[in-house]
């Protein structure tokens, strides 16, 4: 099952982009959960873009085909993309925000145990699950650097252990097929693996102003994907690509009118965030 999702056109390329419009936002001590580590309050430099939003700029639940029988949502479903620069250390952090738990194929609340008698779901990102984002450097349509974890895995350990940020080398299988040779220079390190404690996929991405191509007075394109081509039970959902401007970054502009609508949006969001909460660590 596959499900290819398109955000909406808003602001700044496709997608609700959500800018705080601050100046660097410092150090974040991540805690795998990313609504609390990067919360959505003017002024504080999070950058967040809505997955696939609806009219009322809010991701949906229901985004990602899944097999009736499966518990709960699947965490697979992405909600939104959050990122946030510390100019100090030239660390970009990066918090991919799941309605339930990310890689958990069958939403049953443990990833890597499957509760239906159907499909897979494997521990630790393992087999080709993959979460992975994309990083358009040179505005050319094309990335330049995929960092998470790919489908395709090195060395023996688990899934999470093979995280790295990577040239982007296109396969026609997608983003999660498509890391290339290490960036050693810029690897930065993945927080958790993705568990009831800590739900969501965070990491950072070290020396940001220096990789290769990027100006950060012109931004960036990003784009995401979490999925598993054979597990069976449920659809991958893509976040289509989003340019970020320079300004979204170094808080230079005042707000776009589009950016003052998103932060009317805040207020549902914090609602939903809480419902979200007691859902998926209730399981």
């Amino acid at each position: 099952m596959r499900q290819r999702n398109c955000p909406n056109l808003l602001a700044v390329g496709i997608g609700l982009l959500l800018a705080t419009r601050a100046a660097s936002a410092g150090a974040i001590q991540l805690t795998g959960d990313v609504e609390a580590d990067f919360p959505l309050v003017q002024g504080n430099g999070v950058v967040a873009i809505v997955d696939n939003p609806n009219a009322n700029g809010l991701a949906s639940p229901m985004d990602v085909a899944q097999n009736a029988v499966l518990p709960g949502t699947t965490g697979w479903n992405i909600k939104d993309l959050r990122l946030s620069y510390d100019s100090a250390s030239d660390r970009m952090y990066f918090g991919v925000n799941f309605f339930g738990i990310a890689g958990d194929a069958d939403g049953d609340g443990d990833p890597g145990a499957l509760s239906v008698g159907m499909g897979k779901d494997l521990p630790s990102l393992g087999g080709l699950e993959s979460i992975a984002v994309g990083l358009d450097l040179d505005l050319d349509g094309t990335p330049d650097v995929v960092a998470g974890v790919p489908a395709n895995k090195s060395g023996t350990g688990p899934g999470v252990a093979s995280f790295t940020v990577a040239e982007y080398q296109r396969s026609p299988s997608g983003l999660a097929f498509s890391f290339g040779d290490s960036l050693t220079d810029h690897l930065g390190a993945l927080a958790f693996d993705p568990s009831a404690e800590h739900p969501d996929f965070e990491f950072t991405i070290d020396r940001f102003s220096t990789l290769p191509g990027l100006d950060m007075k012109e931004g960036f394109i990003v784009s995401a994907f979490a999925g598993a081509p054979d597990d069976m039970i449920a659809g991958e959902d893509t976040l289509a690509a989003v340019r970020i401007a320079g300004d979204d970054l170094s808080g230079q502009n005042v707000p776009e009118p589009a950016a003052v609508l998103a932060w009317a949006l805040v207020a549902g969001a914090a609602i939903a965030h809480r419902v979200r909460g007691r859902h998926r660590r209730g399981r």
